[in-house]
């Protein structure tokens, strides 16, 4: 069992802080199963609202998911006491807003699809970057340039612990 962190670093430019809201926030990663190395081909979810009981009634998790390749059970669970805003005073440094506690699934790849509140951005109007879908939030990032409301980049970075 063990932790993994997922760092942000962006430059925010009329934009004071990104952080997930609510319980049903969706954090997008690639998995891999610790066991057998296989890495998941399609983007999955998971939710801190999410709880499921793991075999044996060994506790819960908010994702539970039997390997296709070894068909081993993995479990991952988002700390939620590490969840941090990104704010204007990290600006352009690595900072890390969640960790996961991870049993034999491992995140390798994470994807953002939305990033700040509507209050963030004072007197502006804002449309959603294309193609991507309001899952929550007001301001989304378009996945080809990671560019939030054209106010922040990002880059992201997963950091064993």
């Amino acid at each position: 069992m063990g932790k993994i962190a997922l760092q942000l670093k962006a430059t925010l430019e009329n934009v004071t802080n990104l952080r997930p809201v609510g319980e049903d926030f969706r954090w997008y990663l690639k998995m891999k199963c610790g066991n057998c190395g296989e890495i998941s081909e399609k983007w999955q979810y998971i939710r801190l609202m999410d709880s499921v009981a793991l075999k044996g009634g060994r506790g819960s998790a908010s994702m539970v998911q039997k390997c296709k390749l070894c068909a081993r059970e993995n479990s991952i669970e988002i700390l939620s006491s590490t969840i941090r805003s990104y704010n204007v005073e990290d600006n352009e440094k690595f900072k890390t807003i969640v960790e996961f506690e991870c049993r034999g699934l491992e995140p390798v790849d994470f994807q953002p699809q939305m990033c700040c509140e509507k209050s963030q951005f004072p007197g502006q109007a804002h449309v959603p970057a294309q193609g991507l879908l309001p899952l929550g939030l007001t301001a989304f990032l378009s996945l080809a340039g990671w560019v939030c409301c054209g106010g922040c980049r990002i880059a992201d970075s997963l950091q064993r612990h």
